[in-house]
């Protein structure tokens, strides 16, 4: 179980009420990686989601072509990452994330989430509607990115003609 008080610190759970926030915590529980341990794998079975107090994280994706693989996030204090244990049961990570800095998270289970977004049903509406704000933020963040490695690859294309 987490604090109430922790949980604030999210914009998962913005706009939640003190009581609300209540029904949420007993399902946080706290863990600690150090710097370059691995928290998940790209293709894993997603059962947990990761609220990160303390530390850097970095997410990553393998890729088929070039380079082993690509950074395509840094996650910060006050992110949530994990995302995709909250989507259903039969998908699989889509990024592997690893401890950049000693990190500090907060776990919260999919399965336990889900339940509780069943039973409190506004509190499921307010965090899924938090996390249509996240994954929108998150996508606009790729799609830059996306310009900027294709941009690159466009640049270094000219240079060898």
């Amino acid at each position: 179980m987490v604090s109430v008080k922790r949980l604030k610190k999210f914009d998962m759970f913005k706009d939640l009420t003190e009581s609300e926030l209540e029904k949420v915590a007993p399902l946080g529980e706290e863990r600690k990686y150090y710097k370059g341990e691995v928290i998940f794998e790209e293709g894993e079975k997603p059962e947990e989601i990761y609220l990160l107090e303390e530390g850097k994280v970095v997410s990553f994706v393998q890729l088929d072509i070039g380079p082993k693989s690509e950074r395509i996030n840094i996650i910060e204090e006050g992110d949530v990452f994990g995302l995709s244990a909250l989507i259903g049961e039969a998908q699989k990570l889509t990024a592997s994330a690893i401890a950049e800095t000693n990190v500090k998270v907060i776990t919260i289970k999919s399965k336990d989430l889900r339940r509780l977004f069943e039973r409190e049903q506004k509190i499921g509406f307010i965090v899924m509607k938090n996390l249509n704000t996240i994954f929108w933020k998150r996508l606009k963040s790729a799609r830059m990115h996306l310009i900027s490695l294709i941009s690159r690859e466009e640049k270094f294309q000219q240079e060898l003609f």
